[in-house]
């Protein structure tokens, strides 16, 4: 019994002591840090464009040349077209002359004032080939003393391995004024090229010919009044290209 007693009133002497002390206050928890995820900056786009140019030495002729024949029938046209271009085509063979070609025969009937009587037929044929600028003047002549009497057409222009190797080169100047372009844009807005998105490489105009037509003649006597050889001038071709650059820019 007194043991009763005595538990009572240590219980009760816990209570009175909280009582005294007023409620626990809760325990807070600590706050989390709070992670901050970095947006990235918006880039900036700048687009500049460079054209390189350059003088290059034409260094071949594309020639073409013309044989024609009439006659009262087919056969008195067919035969001195054979005739006069297997002396061409041996001449020209001989001479060296590269991309020999054949082309465009053609024989056709003649008919008198639009009406359908036939009163006789026409020949044609060309031949083209490439030669050097110094060799030109001779196959000129040579030609129209060995079959052909006309000369449709002459292009000098630089030969096609030339072209490419300095296209090749302007390509890489155009790409360094562009890209130098591009750098001092970005350091005017205090900014800095951070890639290069695209860059886009493109010929200007590209190699545009010298053509030069020459009047018809008629057999040797245009050859003699030509002596053998007609004076040329292979002059030169400017070359172009072009390269635009779009680099992204940022701090």
């Amino acid at each position: 019994m007194s043991d009763r007693s005595d538990l009572r009133r240590w219980l009760a002497g816990i209570g009175l002591l909280c009582l005294l002390a007023g409620p626990v206050p809760a325990q807070t928890a600590a706050p989390a840090q709070e992670r901050v995820t970095p947006q990235p900056t918006p880039e900036g786009i700048v687009v500049t464009g460079a054209t390189a140019r350059k003088r290059v030495p034409n260094t071949v002729a594309d020639v073409v040349v013309g044989i024609e024949a009439t006659g009262r029938d087919v056969a008195s046209v067919s035969q001195p077209l054979e005739q006069r271009s297997q002396s061409l085509l041996e001449f020209l063979r001989q001479q060296g002359a590269e991309r020999l070609r054949t082309e465009d025969v053609s024989v056709e009937p003649q008919t008198e004032d639009g009406r359908a009587r036939i009163v006789g037929y026409s020949g044609h044929l060309s031949v083209s080939f490439r030669t050097t600028p110094q060799q030109l003047p001779v196959l000129l002549g040579g030609s129209l003393e060995h079959g052909a009497n006309t000369i449709i057409q002459t292009v000098f222009v630089p030969r096609e391995s030339e072209t490419d190797a300095t296209r090749q080169e302007l390509a890489v100047e155009a790409t360094k004024m562009a890209l130098t372009q591009a750098e001092a844009v970005a350091k005017a807005a205090n900014l800095r090229v951070t890639a290069i998105r695209e860059i886009n490489v493109a010929p200007e105009g590209g190699v545009v010919p010298l053509v030069r037509n020459a009047q018809s003649g008629q057999g040797p006597a245009v050859a003699t009044a030509m002596n053998r050889t007609i004076a040329t001038a292979a002059g030169e071709q400017e070359l172009a290209v072009r390269v635009t650059v779009r680099a992204a820019i940022d701090r």
